[in-house]
């Protein structure tokens, strides 16, 4: 069962033409609940999938781990998030779906 998201204070930067072409559509900055979430990259995939992409740190751990400095618990977490986002722009919440 997906989880119910609550997205608020939604701001988006479009991508300037260049990175657009090549999926990313922009950033965005929001809040869920009282943590403000700042440096998500909004993509489109090339099957037109938009999506979440979230920042991470530039390095590695001895494992081979990458470290983000936030991001979904689990994958039905990522959709809530996703279909939150997408609704609150306005989008087709199916676009965010699979």
């Amino acid at each position: 069962m997906t989880p119910a998201v609550v997205v608020t204070s939604l701001i988006f930067t479009p991508s300037d033409a260049a990175s657009a072409a090549t999926g990313r559509l922009g950033w965005l900055e929001f809040d869920v609940g009282p943590l403000h979430i700042t440096d998500v990259q909004v993509r489109k995939s090339a099957n037109g999938r938009v999506y979440l992409s979230f920042s991470r740190f530039r390095r590695v751990d001895r494992r081979g781990r990458e470290h983000f400095a936030l991001r979904p618990a689990n994958d039905d977490a990522r959709l809530a998030l996703e279909i939150a986002v997408i609704t609150a722009l306005r989008l087709r919440p199916e676009e965010a779906a699979s």
